[in-house]
């Protein structure tokens, strides 16, 4: 059966494996754990906002003024982050050479050519 926990727990997997040395510094590798923790990031929002949503519809929540501002923070620090992590990936493409948006698709990202 699906479990969205399961990818959450193999991000947190990779950033610690990552964190602990386990890859050499510059490698492709060791430079998406920033990728991996945004898109951590992204989903903790995601499923947060949807909790704050759903609790507002309820008895005890509705109505209840700092719910819904916590609700309208989590939204805007998500559009944010979102905005964070395409940035990022177009800035850090760009200085790579590579398509980050593509390996975003299919999950590859091809190493960096060679410095001239």
């Amino acid at each position: 059966s699906f479990n969205p926990l399961d990818a959450a727990a193999t991000l947190t997997a990779y950033i610690a494996q990552v964190s602990m040395g386990d890859l050499e510094h510059g490698t492709v590798g060791y430079r998406s754990i920033f990728a991996a923790g945004l898109v951590l990031l992204l989903m903790t929002l995601v499923l947060s906002l949807g909790v704050t949503g759903w609790l507002q519809g309820t008895d005890e929540y509705f109505g209840v003024e700092w719910m819904q501002e916590l609700h309208e923070l989590q939204a805007h620090a998500l559009m944010a982050s979102a905005g964070l992590h395409a940035a990022a990936a177009l800035v850090i493409g760009r200085l790579e050479r590579t398509n980050l948006v593509a390996a975003m698709v299919h999950g590859r990202k091809r190493p960096p050519p060679p410095a001239p």
